[in-house]
């Protein structure tokens, strides 16, 4: 993570699938980047750290990021938009948008083949099911922990 703010620290990214930048609405100068988020908006090697926002997108995404931003900001809650393309590789990508103050927060995550085919295959019926058999809470976080594996290729999730 690049940032001028000694309180944050440097390093490669926030996690090894996810690149994050952050930026003042005042003006959408980005004021925090994580290493890769360029190459994720393919803009090569331009160093994106006080750039503009709207200097580095494309008018259309920023008023959709923009858009996101605001219904953030009016339900108090994480707004994310699935399978967004970002550049001509033809990769999709997962976004979710925070507003923070004047701070906005956009996190990109490569979208998960496995995770477009739950909803395909009628996965979570089955995982539903699974769970209203169970009677206790241990099973029950087992469960969730095992299937949020399978999902995800994460050993663990956060309870």
């Amino acid at each position: 993570m690049t940032s001028p703010n000694p309180d944050l620290p440097d390093g490669p990214s926030i996690q090894k699938h996810a690149h994050l930048l952050c930026c003042d609405i005042r003006d959408w100068r980005i004021s925090c980047i994580s290493d890769g988020f360029a190459a994720v908006l393919n803009v090569g090697n331009q160093p994106l750290l006080g750039q503009f926002l709207p200097e580095v997108l494309s008018a259309a995404d920023f008023r959709r990021w923009v858009d996101a931003l605001h219904v953030s900001a009016h339900d108090g809650a994480t707004r994310v938009l699935h399978g967004q393309r970002l550049s001509d590789d033809g990769c999709e990508y997962d976004l979710s948008f925070s507003l923070v103050g004047e701070r906005a927060f956009i996190e990109i995550e490569a979208r998960r083949t496995s995770l477009i085919a739950v909803a395909e295959t009628g996965y979570l019926g089955a995982v539903t099911a699974k769970l209203m058999r169970l009677s206790d809470r241990a099973g029950v976080i087992r469960l969730i922990c095992d299937e949020v594996k399978i999902l995800t290729g994460f050993d663990r999730c956060i309870w």
